[in-house]
């Protein structure tokens, strides 16, 4: 963050190993996605010290992530041997889609959807790139991003959290 020539910093712990990859939401500027080491891929919001949701389908280190361009609640992520993909809408406990790679010597390393289409390549250890095609992955609508914003803060930014003796009443995201 950059305001009055002054760079303000901030860091938040997620993962428990390095972290891979950072990529923000083509849709949603305050959300982005992280990979790592542990296995895991965590969804964030720019305001908050700690993920919204974590999201672990394997045993393998994730190596890269990316949001579609083309639907606001889909992201894709390979790990060594498989690529996922992750779609919001439908769930946040598994991938809609998990594909392995036939040659077990294969590490799976980068990933990245194309800019106006559901196409996806994909990076391997041997130096081969991929293209993949998905298909029904809807085009994006106002309603995909107000999923994603519903997800990622789900209780409106103008309001905070305030604790009563009697009650909990949520009325804003931890900061």
């Amino acid at each position: 963050f950059l305001r009055s020539k002054q760079w303000y910093q901030r860091r938040v712990r997620g993962h428990t190993g390095p972290v891979y990859k950072v990529k923000w939401s083509p849709f949603l500027q305050e959300c982005f996605l992280t990979c790592g080491a542990d296995w895991t891929i965590r969804l964030w919001h720019a305001d908050l010290t700690k993920p919204v949701l974590t999201f672990v389908s394997s045993t393998k280190s994730v190596n890269d992530i990316c949001w579609s361009n083309v639907c606001a609640t889909v992201f894709g992520a390979v790990s060594d041997n498989r690529i996922e993909i992750w779609d919001l809408r439908t769930t946040n406990l598994d991938p809609v889609i998990i594909s392995s790679v036939s040659d077990p010597d294969t590490r799976l390393s980068t990933f990245l959807f194309t800019d106006n289409s559901n196409t996806l390549l994909v990076g391997d250890s041997s130096g081969l790139v991929t293209v993949y095609q998905l298909r029904n992955i809807q085009e994006p609508a106002h309603t995909h991003i107000q999923t994603l914003r519903d997800i990622v803060l789900p209780v409106p930014a103008n309001q905070s959290l305030s604790l009563s003796s009697s009650s909990v009443v949520s009325s804003g995201p931890e900061r």
